[in-house]
């Protein structure tokens, strides 16, 4: 918070506390694009697995073949509980609303602030003290 010698500039705790919404905002953005980003991967897994040949546990190549296929099955798996938690809290979390920005309020006040900071200077120069 910016702290002068006459008090706290008007606005600057609400702007730090509104600026630290933008970046959760932000935040929560991007991890909306992660879940599309992991939603997208395991639909592409999914179709992968489903290219798969069911004689291939019939044949000889089956035992090595068969735990890439387990790691497979085990990454869509792991994913799909990644992108249920993730859904999950993203439906828990706040949204907030971007199109508005409440410390333009603020913004109002700095030329009364500027102003109020000059009458308080002025007010203590030598020459006014003695009109007093």
């Amino acid at each position: 918070m910016a702290t002068l010698a006459h008090g706290t500039k008007p606005g600057t705790a609400f702007k730090t506390i509104y600026q630290e919404g933008i970046y959760m905002d932000e935040f929560m953005a991007m991890m909306k694009t992660r879940m599309e980003v992991e939603t997208q991967y395991l639909d592409q897994l999914s179709k992968l697995k489903d290219s798969w040949n069911p004689k291939w546990s019939e044949s000889g190549v089956w035992s090595l073949i068969s735990p890439i296929l387990g790691h497979f099955e085990e990454e869509i798996t792991r994913r799909n509980a990644f992108v249920d938690d993730l859904q999950a809290r993203l439906a828990t979390a706040p949204q907030s609303n971007t199109e508005s920005n409440p410390y333009q309020l603020f913004e109002n006040l700095e030329q009364a602030y500027q102003a109020c900071s000059q009458a308080d200077r002025d007010v203590q120069t030598p020459s006014s003290q003695s009109a007093l």
